[in-house]
């Protein structure tokens, strides 16, 4: 496997690295769905960089979604991350006389937060929040793997205060040995970049 673990390794080089470019090209980026899914009535994104392969898989509901990212070296699973949220669209109900938010501008916002922070959300490291004039987004890490090679945490986006979007994640790299998702990648192209 073409893994190795350094000290001050540019955050490009990494398994955490390489996770942002692919969620910034697809999810966040408006990346186009394949064509067929490998499970049916799912939306499927996918990203390659040299022997690398991720694919976001998911399906969603009126106001909720499931899914799972993974991450293949060599179609190998070496990293993965579930998760599931909601929208609370009730919650801005409260705000007859302000413009009021949709969908489609609380999951803008969110694939904003996505591409300015890839490389520190959703790895259940810390928190950050991002703030416009409206909305507010927030990442919340859990501690229960703290000291091991998981992570878990929620990302919570609020619209003038109040909680409109909830997002629970899981997730950490898989094969043995692995300590974090800084780990470096080997196989990635010279020009791999954030």
């Amino acid at each position: 496997m073409g893994l190795e673990q350094e000290d001050e390794i540019p955050i490009e080089k990494t398994l955490r690295g390489l996770v942002a470019r692919a969620r910034t090209k697809t999810y966040a980026g408006n990346g186009k769905p394949v064509g067929h899914p490998a499970i049916e009535g799912t939306t499927q994104l996918e990203y390659k960089e040299g022997n690398y392969f991720y694919r976001d898989i998911y399906v969603t509901g009126e106001n909720n979604f499931a899914g799972q990212e993974i991450l293949y070296e060599d179609d190998k699973p070496i990293w993965s991350m579930v998760y599931f949220g909601s929208l609370n669209l009730s919650g801005l109900n409260q705000y007859p006389y302000y413009r009021r938010s949709s969908k489609r501008e609380i999951y803008d916002f969110l694939k904003e937060s996505l591409k300015d922070n890839a490389t520190h959300v959703r790895f259940g490291e810390g928190i950050t929040t991002i703030n416009n004039e409206e909305f507010f987004y927030e990442d919340e890490p859990n501690k229960e793997f703290e000291g091991g090679v998981g992570f878990s945490g929620k990302e919570i986006i609020r619209f003038k205060g109040t909680v409109v979007y909830v997002m629970r994640y899981q997730g950490g790299p898989l094969p043995e040995g692995w300590v974090s998702n800084l780990t470096e990648l080997k196989g990635l192209p010279p020009d791999a970049t954030t």
